[in-house]
């Protein structure tokens, strides 16, 4: 991503400052890593009345950081 110079701090195209932007990705990857870790310590059971797949647990993980 191109960044622009203002005041002496890196700026994205979106008025992100670098730190803001490493806040974002570290909230998400929280999120990620939160909800694999819940899905992964429900039983087989548990997981099948919801519908769920173990191998489906990062792609839902994935999709619930990022909403």
């Amino acid at each position: 991503i191109p960044s622009v110079e203002s005041n002496h701090t890196t700026v994205n195209p979106r008025g992100m400052t670098m730190f803001e932007v490493l806040k974002s990705r570290y909230a998400v990857w929280k999120r990620y890593s939160r909800t694999v870790s819940e899905l992964e310590s429900l039983s087989g059971r548990e997981l099948a009345d919801l519908g769920i797949a173990r191998s489906d647990i990062p792609r839902l993980a994935r999709e619930a950081a990022r909403s």
